[in-house]
């Protein structure tokens, strides 16, 4: 409010940033992807734990990344969770997390499944997903997903502030 008041001027630029440089003492270079650079003097940065403001702030050290599988059901036999319901089921592979969604009117359930740390490089793990009746129907996506290893939870450095994912994040 203040800032408005003083009509300072604030910019939303959207678009790709692929790097931070400080400048100076409060003042920081935004290197975007079309080689551009933009001076800032604060940046909120929202774009996730995988993010460029996030490395900038807590590094890239120890970044740990994940396999994970993603798949999305509209099996009406399936759809008894209601709203604002989670499910959890455990298997010897790893842990399945369902929650029902609706869109465009039309409800489906989001199922992702995260092995357990002996099958995460295993290349078996797809069959032995699949071969689980309760959820052989879903059509699964391989995806990663990235963490910090110490649970950082640093939310700025300098004159750089991370908002959402990109300042608190965690696993599946």
């Amino acid at each position: 409010i203040k800032n408005i008041k003083n009509k300072i001027e604030i910019k939303e630029i959207n678009k790709s940033c692929v790097g931070i440089i400080q400048k100076k003492s409060g003042k920081l270079n935004v290197l975007m992807d079309n080689k551009e650079l933009i001076s800032a003097d604060i940046i909120i940065g929202a774009d996730g734990v995988n993010g460029i403001t996030r490395k900038y702030v807590c590094g890239t050290t120890n970044i740990i990344t994940k396999k994970v599988f993603r798949g999305i059901s509209d099996d009406k036999n399936k759809l008894l969770l209601k709203q604002k319901t989670l499910e959890l089921n455990f298997s010897n592979y790893g842990h399945f997390v369902s929650y029902p969604f609706m869109n465009n009117n039309k409800k489906y359930i989001n199922y992702v499944f995260i092995p357990n740390k002996s099958f995460q490089n295993s290349n078996e793990i797809f069959d032995k997903l699949k071969s689980i009746s309760n959820f052989s129907s879903v059509n699964w996506n391989e995806g990663y997903f990235y963490f910090f290893e110490d649970e950082i939870q640093t939310l700025h450095k300098n004159n750089i502030l991370l908002f959402g994912d990109a300042g608190f994040f965690f696993e599946p």
